[in-house]
């Protein structure tokens, strides 16, 4: 029951908060939810593709208990062929002992919460021809380490790797048009460098980070968890979003080089934060810090350490 609700939970959010998820069209044909060899399908006979799913019930959890899912290419029904295209919504979700999985290289979608708190989950083998990533397709998977995302995936849904946190980095084939890499974050592309931060790993164990100068948003759920003592956001960054900076327990500093304060949202650390650190910005700009909205006296405000010219 608390995992139904859950996926509920975060489906619901990601509705009211970024709109319906595109899915793959189904051409308008009448799919047919069926189990072969143990997989469960959505079967389009319009253009004979298959989505592997769940299972054929909503209630259905077809792979608990699964550890590894070597999932096929192809798939037969009374005497047709299907191209298997697309993982499902939630189709492993909550299989919390699956360790390795196998997609077949006709896959390019892998839909909403589809690998959701796969928690034994070591390692996603995304390949070239992927395109579209969905809605917390991967949240809660705490044992991977590294993230591959090849050229070829043109849009990740929010949310997709929150709470992924063992990640050590992310890697981001460099002729990917619309993400990017540097120093193994995660960050959309902008103007061929790096514009808005959206995860940086977990679990690696550098004190410091320096956001790159021409960034410009540090995203919801960016730092979750992180190890890191000390954040330095330059003058470019004009957002930074709420439970940005959630669970990091060992932050001790946050400088912010920008004269005129970011749009700083709620909760930036979460609803009930354990540890806030210190806030260095310019001296000429601690009021206007203090006056801001999202910002105001909840926080201490300090001078910068030193000077920096941006």
């Amino acid at each position: 029951m608390r995992k139904s609700v859950l996926l509920f939970m975060l489906s619901a959010v990601g509705m009211m908060c970024y709109g319906q998820i595109p899915v793959a069209g189904n051409g308008g044909g009448q799919q047919l939810c069926v189990k072969i060899d143990g997989w469960c399908y959505n079967l389009n006979p319009q253009d004979r593709t298959a989505e592997v799913t769940s299972g054929t019930s909503e209630e259905e959890r077809a792979y608990t208990g699964m550890t590894t899912a070597n999932i096929p290419g192809k798939v037969k029904y009374k005497g047709n062929e299907y191209q298997v295209t697309s993982i499902g919504y939630q189709a492993f979700a909550f299989c919390e002992q699956l360790q390795s999985v196998t997609l077949p290289k006709s896959v390019t979608q892998i839909r909403d919460m589809a690998f959701a708190r796969c928690t034994s989950l070591r390692s996603i083998p995304l390949h070239e021809g992927i395109t579209q990533i969905g809605f917390y397709a991967f949240f809660g998977c705490s044992s991977l380490q590294s993230v591959y995302i090849p050229a070829s995936v043109t849009l990740l849904f929010p949310g997709v790797f929150f709470e992924c946190s063992s990640v050590r980095s992310y890697v981001v084939d460099a002729s990917n048009p619309n993400y990017c890499s540097p120093d193994g974050v995660l960050f959309t592309k902008f103007k061929g460098g790096p514009g808005w931060l959206l995860y940086y790993p977990a679990g690696k164990t550098d004190k410091e980070y320096v956001v790159p100068d021409g960034a410009l948003a540090i995203m919801v759920g960016s730092f979750a968890g992180c190890q890191l003592k000390k954040i330095t956001i330059p003058s470019s960054v004009f957002t930074i979003s709420e439970e940005s900076l959630k669970d990091c327990r060992y932050l001790e500093s946050v400088i912010c080089y920008a004269t005129k304060p970011p749009k700083c949202e709620k909760n930036v650390f979460g609803e009930t934060p354990q540890k806030v650190p210190r806030f260095y910005v310019p001296k000429e700009s601690i009021e206007l810090y203090k006056a801001a909205e999202g910002w105001g006296t909840q926080y201490q405000y300090f001078p910068l350490p030193d000077k920096r010219s941006k």
